[in-house]
């Protein structure tokens, strides 16, 4: 399998003690509260990579499913948008999007779209939907012209807002292969993403 140098999907105990030892960490340093963390039936847990190669960061996605486990759910009921409830099967939810303190501002939050770009190539989603920092929301949605749709009001967490949000990511894809601001190698993601389901489906569990 050719090698990723923008992810680890993490497949042992050894791997997700270290995506909890990260998350964990930048929770107690940004004073977040951690929800409960999918189980491999559930959800895809991924390391975000540095340049090196090294973990940097962490993200979590898991089906989209209404009721007190989601964290989105919180701050908006998704399942009351028309094209999600036609299509709640094939609706997910971004979590514990994180970078370690060492990794901020170097770019390396773009590889978060490696992760989702990646998952939607394996299980041919339709939705993500997040609550994201509201600055950050506003520079993808109007410097990087990234279809983002809002859906209620930004909301104060801590020292910050969050925005409730949802990506079309099959229209994202169509997007990216005419304007492509991140210089994202999609064809790269997309060649990884059949590998790892092929060889995934030969031994393995891949949450659709």
């Amino acid at each position: 399998m050719s090698y990723n140098p923008y992810l680890k999907v993490v497949d042992s105990k050894q791997l997700m003690e270290t995506f909890k030892s990260i998350w964990l960490d930048v929770c107690v340093e940004q004073t977040y509260e951690s929800e409960d963390f999918h189980t491999k039936e559930t959800g895809m847990h991924v390391l975000i990579k540095d340049e090196n190669g090294e973990f940097a960061g962490t993200a979590e996605i898991g089906r989209y499913i209404k009721n007190e486990t989601s964290t989105v759910q919180f701050y908006f009921d998704f399942s009351q948008i028309e094209e999600i409830a036609k299509d709640m099967e094939n609706t997910y939810e971004v979590d514990k999007v994180c970078l370690t303190s060492e990794n901020r501002g170097k770019g390396l939050l773009l590889n978060a779209f490696y992760v989702m770009l990646f998952h939607h190539f394996i299980t041919d989603s339709s939705y993500y939907v997040a609550a994201i920092e509201w600055k950050f929301y506003r520079a993808l949605r109007n410097y990087y012209h990234v279809p983002l749709i809002g859906y209620g009001k930004r909301q104060r967490y801590n020292d910050f807002y969050l925005q409730p949000m949802m990506v079309n990511i099959k229209e994202f894809v169509n997007q990216l292969k005419t304007n492509n601001p991140f210089d994202l190698n999609i064809e790269f993601i997309e060649k990884l993403a059949k590998e790892y389901k092929e060889r995934t489906l030969n031994g393995g569990f891949i949450s659709k």
